[in-house]
């Protein structure tokens, strides 16, 4: 009988199935082999849905669809609990001195642009509820800096392309103020969320990433030309392509301006038309532009972490990596990192078997915040620890992935979780990686006190539920009052009402004292 986290495994990879199926075949495979009026199965598919979207952001689209089918196959108490389970919190607020909140100032911790461009599309297909929640960050940032709002700002920009009007409409004083930063720092998605709350009627539009040509003409009225050629692009449209570079004033070499359906690492960063082909995995469209005499010297030393090579291992295009390597370089330790953040799992064999590679801590916290369980088990039994900024492994060449048992880790007593940033534990809690959190626990021979405080608030603060019983059931010596107390507070101040409904579940004996 499979383990929980091979169960998993499994969903995982029939939903990976959606860079090659339809949405509906998807739908038939996830519903023919887990029954999900279990809501443990249930619960486990939502936060997947979200992983996947994540390692594969240019389907989210179809994975939208899938979700859908999967919630109009669901009764109404049904639906309440698959609505809970895919309502993200789109923004967590922290105090820089958590012990004194009163006396702290705060800054906002924001979902990835991926969770949230498919969270609004869920929003758009009525599967899940988000303003009020926003209106309340909103209000305990009103009178701070423009600095400390402007992750909040970036974060709402996805969410742009499926619910803006219910945004102006719900949400009016954050959309003034959204509207005055997107005229200084991104003036084109401006003038796009003008002609898109200028369209007739009240209905939200709905604008996605890989539309197949012809375009719809609706469309064009307020995605930009760029935008469009961004679109080809995502469809690997070498014909388009060439038309449009047949125009004596457009480079090959040019950087693409930002727009709506622009993917996060690019709203950050500038980027080429080569950078956006690697992206996607437009292998046609990137050949004839190679072949074209096209670069990167516009924005190649801008950031060096995030080079061509980088986006080509996003895509799993390992034609598009090697020629990218080729011909401009790379960064192999970024390429191994980008390779397991979007779960590409032949561009990190390739590397693993072809290039000196050097394992660290910082590539098992990648994997362990994408629900990467393969590289997850692969890391730590390569040696690679939890903690230690110094900690490097080197690879044999050998990408052994099959079969592989966890080993124990062993804990000093003595261990001070306070010299670490972050652990690659605490990261899986806040990604709500329930398998990871399972193989990190049952990998260590004992729980360091600081170390599961520190999880134990971050799966609160993530509304990870599952992970938020595996902790108190499996390490209820370590859920003093004090703890709870504290994870209580910081549901109620953050205004989510699922942690908070499950900490008065676990632990009513401290709930009835405070």
């Amino acid at each position: 009988m499979l383990s929980f986290v091979e169960r998993e495994e499994s969903m995982i990879e029939m939903l990976e199935t959606i860079k090659t199926e339809d949405s509906s075949t998807v739908f038939q495979l996830i519903k023919d082999n887990f029954d999900l009026s279990d809501e443990n199965y249930l619960w486990m598919l939502c936060r997947n849905i979200y992983h996947v979207a994540y390692a594969n952001p240019m389907y989210i689209s179809e994975i939208a669809k899938f979700a859908l089918l999967i919630n109009n196959s669901l009764d109404d108490k049904l639906k309440e609990s698959y609505e809970a389970g895919l309502s993200i919190p789109i923004v967590i607020v922290n105090y820089d001195n958590p012990d004194d909140p009163a006396h702290s100032d705060i800054y906002p911790v924001v979902s990835s642009h991926e969770s949230l461009y498919l969270f609004g599309i869920l929003a758009h297909y009525k599967i899940v509820k988000f303003t009020d929640h926003l209106n309340s960050v909103f209000k305990l940032f009103h009178g701070k800096s423009s600095f400390q709002k402007t992750p909040i700002f970036n974060a709402i920009i996805p969410l742009l392309c499926s619910v803006a009007k219910t945004l102006d409409r719900e949400c009016p004083y954050m959309m003034k103020q959204l509207k005055r930063y997107l005229e200084k720092k991104k003036p084109e998605i401006l003038n796009e969320l003008k002609a898109i709350l200028n369209t007739e009627g009240e209905e939200d539009i709905l604008i996605t990433p890989c539309i197949k040509r012809p375009f719809d003409t609706k469309s064009q009225l307020f995605i930009s030309d760029e935008a469009l050629l961004q679109i080809a692009i995502s469809n690997d449209d070498r014909e388009y392509i060439q038309e449009y570079f047949s125009n004596p004033t457009k480079s090959t070499s040019m950087v693409l301006k930002a727009s709506i359906i622009t993917p996060s690492d690019f709203l950050v960063r500038d980027a080429t038309v080569l950078h956006f082909c690697a992206f996607y995995g437009a292998i046609d469209c990137f050949k004839y532009l190679i072949m074209s005499g096209a670069d990167i010297k516009a924005v190649e030393s801008s950031d060096e972490h995030f080079g061509l090579d980088f986006f080509a291992t996003a895509s799993g295009n390992l034609e598009i990596y090697r020629i990218a390597e080729r011909e401009f370089g790379g960064n192999l330790a970024q390429s191994l990192y980008s390779s397991v953040c979007f779960w590409n799992i032949n561009i990190t064999r390739w590397l693993v078997e072809n290039r000196k590679t050097t394992f660290t801590r910082d590539l098992l916290i990648a994997a362990a915040s994408t629900n990467n369980i393969k590289i997850v088990r692969f890391l730590i039994n390569k040696g690679v620890t939890f903690w230690g900024d110094e900690n490097e492994v080197e690879g044999n060449g050998e990408f052994d992935v099959e079969d592989l048992n966890v080993i124990n880790v062993e804990v000093s007593e003595d261990f001070d979780a306070d010299d670490l940033d972050s652990s690659p534990l605490e990261i899986a809690a806040q990604w709500d990686c329930f398998s990871i959190v399972i193989l990190f626990c049952q990998a260590l021979s004992m729980m360091p006190k600081e170390l599961f405080k520190r999880t134990f608030i971050t799966a609160v603060e993530a509304s990870s539920l599952d992970i938020i019983r595996y902790l108190a059931n499996h390490y209820s010596d370590l859920c003093t009052e004090e703890l709870i107390t504290a994870a209580l507070k910081s549901s109620k101040d953050n205004d989510l009402e699922k942690s908070t409904k499950i900490i008065q579940e676990l632990f009513p004996q401290y709930i009835e004292k405070s």
